[in-house]
C-alpha cells in the first residue's frame, strides 16, 4: 500500500521536481497505486510544500500543531526549497482537478493521469481542460 511506500514515493515526486527522473517514469511509479488515494496524498504533499515554500525561513509556523509524517516531511522540505510556491500551487490544484473528476466516475489511463500531473510540477502545462 502507499503508506508503505511513502518515502519511497515523496522521494520520486523530489526526484522528477529535480530532473532526475522524467514525469513519465515518476507516473509509472505512481500508478502503482489506487489514483483516487494517490490523489488525495499527493494534493496534501504539494499543498504542504506550497505552504513550506511561501514560508521560506518562517517554517515553523508552516505547522503550530506539530503535525507532520516524520518520513516524508524533510522530503517536502526539499521539494519546497526546488519550486516556486505558485508551481506547487498550481500541480496540488491539478491533483486536485483529477480527483474530482476520478470521483466522478472517470476511468482514465492511471500512468498517463499521474503523468500529467507531474508535468505542472515540472512547469508543464499538459491538458490544461482535465486528462
Amino acid at each position: 500500500d502507499w503508506f508503505a511506500a511513502r518515502e519511497q514515493l515523496a522521494g520520486q515526486l523530489l526526484s522528477v521536481a529535480q530532473g532526475r527522473l522524467s514525469p513519465a517514469q515518476g507516473g509509472q511509479a505512481l500508478a502503482a497505486h489506487d489514483p483516487r488515494v494517490m490523489a488525495g496524498v499527493l494534493y496534501g504533499w504539494l499543498a504542504r510544500a506550497s505552504v513550506l515554500a511561501a514560508l521560506g525561513d518562517n517554517v515553523e509556523q508552516a505547522d503550530p500543531a506539530g503535525v507532520q509524517d516524520p518520513k516524508v516531511e524533510p522530503i517536502l522540505r526539499q521539494l519546497a526549497a526546488q519550486l516556486p510556491p505558485a508551481r506547487l500551487l498550481r500541480a496540488a490544484q491539478r491533483v486536485m482537478e483529477g480527483r474530482r473528476q476520478l470521483m466522478g466516475g472517470a476511468n482514465p489511463n492511471k500512468e498517463l493521469l499521474m503523468e500529467q500531473w507531474l508535468l505542472v510540477l515540472v512547469g508543464v502545462d499538459a491538458a490544461a481542460g482535465g486528462f
